[in-house]
């Protein structure tokens, strides 16, 4: 996965020229948040009851990588 992540900033600035990278992704889901936290995506909002499991509702992080 680390590796996965490395490969699409790189095409996607380098390549692509795009300005930037976003994703969602659940809170209690901490491993994905610190892997793209290791790559530059920093926590820019969390969506609240955004995600529907079941009955239950979930939050969801949004994070975001600039290319600067």
């Amino acid at each position: 996965a680390d590796e996965a992540v490395a490969v699409l900033i790189k095409y996607a600035f380098n390549t692509l020229n795009l300005n930037q990278l976003f994703c969602h992704i659940g809170i209690e889901n901490t491993g994905s948040v610190a892997l793209f936290q290791k790559h530059k995506f920093r926590i820019v909002g969390t969506k609240k009851n955004w995600v529907k499991n079941g009955k239950n509702w979930s939050d969801v992080h949004f994070l975001q990588l600039l290319n600067e």
